[in-house]
Protein backbone atom coordinates (compact mmCIF):
# COMPACT_ATOMS: atom_id res chain seq x y z
CA UNK A 1 0.00 0.00 0.00
CA UNK A 2 1.47 3.32 -1.06
CA UNK A 3 1.82 6.11 1.43
CA UNK A 4 -0.54 8.96 0.62
CA UNK A 5 0.30 12.36 2.11
CA UNK A 6 -2.24 15.16 2.17
CA UNK A 7 -0.59 18.54 2.72
CA UNK A 8 -2.53 21.60 3.75
CA UNK A 9 -1.88 24.82 5.57
CA UNK A 10 -4.87 27.04 6.23
CA UNK A 11 -6.06 29.73 8.63
CA UNK A 12 -9.67 29.67 9.84
CA UNK A 13 -10.91 32.72 11.77
CA UNK A 14 -14.35 32.00 13.18
CA UNK A 15 -17.22 33.37 15.24
CA UNK A 16 -19.78 31.09 16.86
CA UNK A 17 -22.79 31.27 19.12
CA UNK A 18 -23.40 28.21 21.32
CA UNK A 19 -27.06 27.96 22.21
CA UNK A 20 -28.66 27.09 25.54
CA UNK A 21 -29.72 23.65 26.77
CA UNK A 22 -32.75 22.52 28.73
CA UNK A 23 -32.44 20.19 31.70
CA UNK A 24 -35.11 17.86 33.04
CA UNK A 25 -35.08 16.30 36.51
CA UNK A 26 -36.87 12.99 37.15
CA UNK A 27 -38.02 11.86 40.57
CA UNK A 28 -37.72 8.38 42.05
CA UNK A 29 -40.90 7.26 40.32
CA UNK A 30 -39.62 8.69 37.04
CA UNK A 31 -42.08 11.56 37.25
CA UNK A 32 -41.00 14.96 35.91
CA UNK A 33 -40.23 17.09 38.98
CA UNK A 34 -38.42 19.98 37.33
CA UNK A 35 -38.50 21.42 33.84
CA UNK A 36 -36.33 24.47 33.44
CA UNK A 37 -34.65 26.04 30.48
CA UNK A 38 -31.16 27.07 31.51
CA UNK A 39 -29.61 29.72 29.32
CA UNK A 40 -26.14 28.17 29.04
CA UNK A 41 -25.13 30.37 26.11
CA UNK A 42 -21.64 31.32 24.93
CA UNK A 43 -20.28 33.65 22.26
CA UNK A 44 -16.97 32.43 20.84
CA UNK A 45 -14.35 34.01 18.58
CA UNK A 46 -11.19 32.22 17.57
CA UNK A 47 -8.48 31.43 15.09
CA UNK A 48 -7.38 27.99 13.95
CA UNK A 49 -4.22 27.25 11.99
CA UNK A 50 -4.21 23.84 10.35
CA UNK A 51 -0.95 22.54 8.90
CA UNK A 52 -1.46 18.79 9.37
CA UNK A 53 -0.66 16.03 6.90
CA UNK A 54 -1.92 12.46 7.02
CA UNK A 55 -0.75 9.15 5.63
CA UNK A 56 -2.23 5.70 5.11
CA UNK A 57 0.72 3.98 6.76
CA UNK A 58 0.09 5.96 9.96
CA UNK A 59 -3.69 5.62 9.77
CA UNK A 60 -4.21 9.34 10.33
CA UNK A 61 -2.24 12.50 10.95
CA UNK A 62 1.49 11.90 10.65
CA UNK A 63 3.23 15.27 10.23
CA UNK A 64 2.78 18.98 10.95
CA UNK A 65 0.97 20.94 13.62
CA UNK A 66 -2.37 22.56 14.36
CA UNK A 67 -3.09 25.44 16.74
CA UNK A 68 -6.50 26.61 17.88
CA UNK A 69 -7.13 29.60 20.17
CA UNK A 70 -10.65 30.67 21.12
CA UNK A 71 -12.08 33.09 23.65
CA UNK A 72 -15.59 32.32 24.88
CA UNK A 73 -17.79 34.83 26.67
CA UNK A 74 -20.77 34.02 28.86
CA UNK A 75 -21.38 37.69 29.67
CA UNK A 76 -22.06 38.59 26.03
CA UNK A 77 -24.45 35.67 25.49
CA UNK A 78 -26.98 36.04 28.33
CA UNK A 79 -25.78 33.00 30.27
CA UNK A 80 -27.84 32.34 33.40
CA UNK A 81 -25.48 29.70 34.87
CA UNK A 82 -21.94 30.88 34.21
CA UNK A 83 -20.45 34.35 34.11
CA UNK A 84 -17.14 35.61 32.81
CA UNK A 85 -14.80 34.71 29.97
CA UNK A 86 -12.67 31.67 29.14
CA UNK A 87 -9.61 31.35 26.88
CA UNK A 88 -8.88 27.91 25.40
CA UNK A 89 -5.68 27.07 23.52
CA UNK A 90 -4.85 23.73 21.93
CA UNK A 91 -1.73 22.68 20.07
CA UNK A 92 -1.32 19.35 18.25
CA UNK A 93 2.03 18.27 16.82
CA UNK A 94 2.90 15.11 14.86
CA UNK A 95 6.44 13.91 14.15
CA UNK A 96 6.98 11.14 11.58
CA UNK A 97 9.59 8.61 12.66
CA UNK A 98 9.65 6.61 9.44
CA UNK A 99 7.72 3.62 8.05
CA UNK A 100 4.44 4.76 9.60
CA UNK A 101 5.73 5.28 13.14
CA UNK A 102 4.52 8.60 14.58
CA UNK A 103 5.13 10.56 17.76
CA UNK A 104 1.91 12.51 18.49
CA UNK A 105 1.53 15.29 21.04
CA UNK A 106 -1.32 17.47 22.23
CA UNK A 107 -1.17 20.38 24.67
CA UNK A 108 -4.36 22.01 25.96
CA UNK A 109 -4.33 25.15 28.10
CA UNK A 110 -7.62 26.45 29.48
CA UNK A 111 -7.78 29.74 31.41
CA UNK A 112 -10.76 31.29 33.19
CA UNK A 113 -10.03 34.99 32.72
CA UNK A 114 -12.84 36.02 35.05
CA UNK A 115 -16.05 34.49 36.36
CA UNK A 116 -16.95 31.08 37.80
CA UNK A 117 -16.30 28.64 34.95
CA UNK A 118 -14.36 25.50 35.86
CA UNK A 119 -12.40 22.80 34.07
CA UNK A 120 -12.52 19.14 35.03
CA UNK A 121 -9.93 16.41 34.41
CA UNK A 122 -10.67 12.71 34.02
CA UNK A 123 -12.14 10.05 31.78
CA UNK A 124 -11.26 8.59 28.40
CA UNK A 125 -13.60 10.49 26.08
CA UNK A 126 -12.68 10.91 22.42
CA UNK A 127 -12.10 14.33 20.90
CA UNK A 128 -15.12 15.85 19.16
CA UNK A 129 -14.37 18.19 16.27
CA UNK A 130 -16.45 20.36 13.96
CA UNK A 131 -15.01 20.99 10.49
CA UNK A 132 -11.21 21.10 10.44
CA UNK A 133 -10.84 21.12 14.21
CA UNK A 134 -13.15 23.63 15.93
CA UNK A 135 -14.14 22.86 19.52
CA UNK A 136 -16.54 24.80 21.73
CA UNK A 137 -17.32 24.81 25.46
CA UNK A 138 -14.48 22.41 26.18
CA UNK A 139 -14.44 22.15 29.97
CA UNK A 140 -14.17 18.38 30.52
CA UNK A 141 -10.65 17.27 29.63
CA UNK A 142 -9.83 13.59 29.15
CA UNK A 143 -7.08 12.31 31.45
CA UNK A 144 -6.66 8.60 31.00
CA UNK A 145 -6.06 6.73 34.26
CA UNK A 146 -8.40 9.01 36.26
CA UNK A 147 -12.15 8.67 36.72
CA UNK A 148 -14.62 11.42 35.90
CA UNK A 149 -16.50 13.48 38.52
CA UNK A 150 -13.69 13.71 41.08
CA UNK A 151 -14.12 17.02 42.99
CA UNK A 152 -10.35 17.40 43.53
CA UNK A 153 -9.83 17.42 39.76
CA UNK A 154 -11.76 20.65 39.16
CA UNK A 155 -10.36 24.18 39.02
CA UNK A 156 -10.63 27.45 37.13
CA UNK A 157 -7.49 26.79 35.09
CA UNK A 158 -6.14 23.56 33.61
CA UNK A 159 -3.47 22.17 31.33
CA UNK A 160 -3.17 18.69 29.81
CA UNK A 161 -0.28 17.31 27.77
CA UNK A 162 -0.69 13.99 25.94
CA UNK A 163 2.15 12.06 24.33
CA UNK A 164 1.52 9.01 22.14
CA UNK A 165 3.83 6.63 20.29
CA UNK A 166 1.80 5.27 17.39
CA UNK A 167 2.79 2.10 15.55
CA UNK A 168 2.08 1.78 11.81
CA UNK A 169 -1.38 0.75 10.69
CA UNK A 170 -1.84 -2.84 9.49
CA UNK A 171 -4.42 -2.63 6.70
CA UNK A 172 -6.68 -5.55 5.66
CA UNK A 173 -9.81 -4.09 4.03
CA UNK A 174 -12.28 -6.94 4.55
CA UNK A 175 -15.99 -6.26 3.94
CA UNK A 176 -19.22 -8.23 3.80
CA UNK A 177 -22.43 -7.58 1.91
CA UNK A 178 -24.78 -8.92 4.62
CA UNK A 179 -24.49 -7.31 7.09
CA UNK A 180 -22.90 -4.30 5.33
CA UNK A 181 -19.92 -3.93 7.66
CA UNK A 182 -16.20 -3.82 6.98
CA UNK A 183 -12.91 -4.21 8.82
CA UNK A 184 -10.14 -1.91 7.59
CA UNK A 185 -7.13 -2.36 9.88
CA UNK A 186 -5.57 -2.01 13.30
CA UNK A 187 -2.75 -0.38 15.22
CA UNK A 188 -1.35 -0.15 18.75
CA UNK A 189 -0.42 3.02 20.64
CA UNK A 190 1.27 3.72 23.96
CA UNK A 191 0.52 6.96 25.79
CA UNK A 192 1.29 9.19 28.75
CA UNK A 193 -1.07 11.95 29.90
CA UNK A 194 -0.10 14.71 32.35
CA UNK A 195 -2.57 17.16 33.87
CA UNK A 196 -2.29 20.30 36.02
CA UNK A 197 -4.92 22.39 37.82
CA UNK A 198 -4.74 25.78 39.56
CA UNK A 199 -7.07 28.55 40.71
CA UNK A 200 -5.38 31.96 40.31
CA UNK A 201 -1.63 32.37 40.02
CA UNK A 202 0.05 29.27 38.65
CA UNK A 203 0.32 27.26 41.86
CA UNK A 204 -0.17 23.74 40.47
CA UNK A 205 1.66 21.59 43.02
CA UNK A 206 0.43 18.21 41.78
CA UNK A 207 1.00 16.55 38.42
CA UNK A 208 -1.68 14.01 37.54
CA UNK A 209 -0.04 11.39 35.31
CA UNK A 210 -1.67 8.46 33.55
CA UNK A 211 0.00 5.83 31.34
CA UNK A 212 -1.37 3.02 29.21
CA UNK A 213 -1.88 1.53 25.78
CA UNK A 214 -4.67 1.43 23.19
CA UNK A 215 -5.68 -0.92 20.40
CA UNK A 216 -7.11 0.98 17.43
CA UNK A 217 -9.60 -0.77 15.12
CA UNK A 218 -10.90 0.89 11.96
CA UNK A 219 -13.99 -0.30 10.13
CA UNK A 220 -17.04 0.80 8.20
CA UNK A 221 -20.82 0.50 8.34
CA UNK A 222 -23.06 0.58 5.25
CA UNK A 223 -19.90 0.94 3.10
CA UNK A 224 -19.63 4.72 3.53
CA UNK A 225 -19.60 5.37 7.29
CA UNK A 226 -16.06 4.97 8.63
CA UNK A 227 -15.71 4.28 12.34
CA UNK A 228 -12.75 4.06 14.72
CA UNK A 229 -12.84 2.00 17.90
CA UNK A 230 -10.37 2.46 20.77
CA UNK A 231 -9.86 -0.28 23.34
CA UNK A 232 -7.49 0.80 26.07
CA UNK A 233 -6.02 0.13 29.49
CA UNK A 234 -4.79 2.98 31.70
CA UNK A 235 -3.26 3.46 35.13
CA UNK A 236 -3.16 6.73 37.05
CA UNK A 237 0.16 7.35 38.84
CA UNK A 238 -1.40 9.38 41.65
CA UNK A 239 -3.44 8.78 44.78
CA UNK A 240 -6.52 9.91 42.84
CA UNK A 241 -5.70 7.63 39.91
CA UNK A 242 -7.28 4.30 39.03
CA UNK A 243 -6.86 1.23 36.84
CA UNK A 244 -9.32 1.20 33.96
CA UNK A 245 -10.28 -0.67 30.82
CA UNK A 246 -12.36 1.25 28.31
CA UNK A 247 -13.88 1.16 24.84
CA UNK A 248 -14.53 4.39 22.98
CA UNK A 249 -15.64 5.44 19.51
CA UNK A 250 -13.33 7.95 17.85
CA UNK A 251 -9.71 8.92 18.32
CA UNK A 252 -7.94 10.33 21.35
CA UNK A 253 -6.76 13.32 19.25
Amino acid sequence: RQMCIRDRSNYYPYLAYINHQSEFVLGGGLELTDNKSYEDNWLAAGLLFDGLSSSLSAGGFSDGFQFNSVIESADLAENSIIDGNVLNNQFRYFTPLGKGHVLAQKLFLGLTLDGNSQFELGGNASEAYVGPGFQFKKRSLALRGFDENIPELRAKNAAVHSLEYRLPFDWHDHASMVPPVGYSGWSVRGFMDNGWLWESDFDATDVYTGVGAELILDGSIAYYLNIRLRMGVAKGLHDLGSHSFYVQLGGSF
